[in-house]
This record gives structure tokens, C-alpha cells and sequence, in this order.
């Protein structure tokens, strides 16, 4: 389950810029403006995990992509779209 994310008006980040800046240990804090979600800021720790575990699915993603192109004969990698439609065609 995704936590709630706390919500902070950028008004109150201006006034009490240090204790929001702690808060983000504990995960990331939602900038409002006029009640509207207008920013996150992320903990620079957070954020290289989050950017290392996206650069691990991509790469997952594009070795599933070529092993798809290899079992359906193509000597070339498919786009996803075009991938799925293969694979539905050999399912049916």
C-alpha cells in the first residue's frame, strides 16, 4: 500500500524551511500552492534509490523485450506494442 504523503503549503515551507527539510527522512513531502499539489521534495538519498531501481526495471524491461523478439523469430527487438501483439498472436 502507497504511504499518504504529507502536504505542506509553500507558504509554510518558506516560514519553516528546516523542520520541513528534517521531515524528509521520513519520506517525501508534497508542496501545495492554492491547495493544488505543485512540487514533491525527496530526500537526495531517496531519490537516487528510486532513480537506480527505475534503471534496473528499464534494463529488465528491455532484456524481456529482446528475449521476446528472439522467441517469436525477429531479429530485431520489438516496441511493446508491436511485442504484445506477437505474443497474442502466438497465444491465440
Amino acid at each position: 500500500m502507497n504511504k499518504v504523503l504529507e502536504l505542506i503549503p509553500i507558504s509554510r515551507l518558506r516560514q519553516e524551511q528546516n523542520e520541513v527539510l528534517k521531515r524528509l527522512a521520513e519520506g517525501p513531502v508534497v508542496l501545495t500552492q492554492y491547495g493544488d499539489a505543485a512540487a514533491v521534495l525527496v530526500d537526495p538519498d531517496q531519490w537516487n534509490q528510486i532513480a537506480e531501481e527505475l534503471e534496473t526495471w528499464m534494463d529488465s524491461f528491455d532484456a524481456l523485450e529482446a528475449r521476446l523478439a528472439l522467441a517469436v523469430g525477429e531479429d530485431q527487438v520489438l516496441d511493446w506494442e508491436e511485442a504484445r501483439a506477437e505474443l497474442d498472436a502466438v497465444q491465440a
